[in-house]
């Protein structure tokens, strides 16, 4: 994925961009960033409101931490999960369902940041939260 990344940098001629290879719970994000965005990556890493602290520790000032990300719909029952046999394909296993990753990134979102804003779309199978850094 680096790879195709590095090439779409180099044909659009990004010079804002800097692609790392990291451990995302311990990355050591440069100061006073401007924004920091995840997708689709913190539902499959244990330590995702790690991710979040780290990262909110970087912001500047009044910028913004944005996820947009999978969950498991609000009062969906499990066993629905064997119905949607596609889901393992995007790695939704039962696992994930259970640990409710999603419900952890809230969670640090609202405690590390102010202005926390979360929209569920897709019959609850996504959401977009966002949160900014306080001034």
């Amino acid at each position: 994925m680096l790879d195709q990344a590095r090439r779409r940098v180099t044909q659009h001629g990004w010079e804002n961009v800097e692609l790392v290879q990291s451990d995302a719970a311990h990355y050591a994000f440069p100061a006073q960033v401007d924004g920091v965005i995840s997708t689709f990556a913190l539902t499959f890493i244990p330590d995702g409101d790690q991710v979040i602290r780290n990262g909110r520790r970087a912001l500047a000032p009044g910028r913004h931490w944005v996820v947009l990300d999978m969950a498991w719909p609000e009062g969906w029952p499990l066993w629905v999960r064997r119905l949607l046999f596609f889901l393992p394909a995007y790695g939704i296993t039962a696992d994930v369902v259970r640990r409710r990753p999603w419900q952890r990134v809230q969670e640090a979102m609202e405690q590390q940041l102010e202005d926390v804003v979360r929209k569920s779309f897709w019959m609850g199978f996504f959401y977009l939260t966002s949160g900014r850094q306080s001034r």
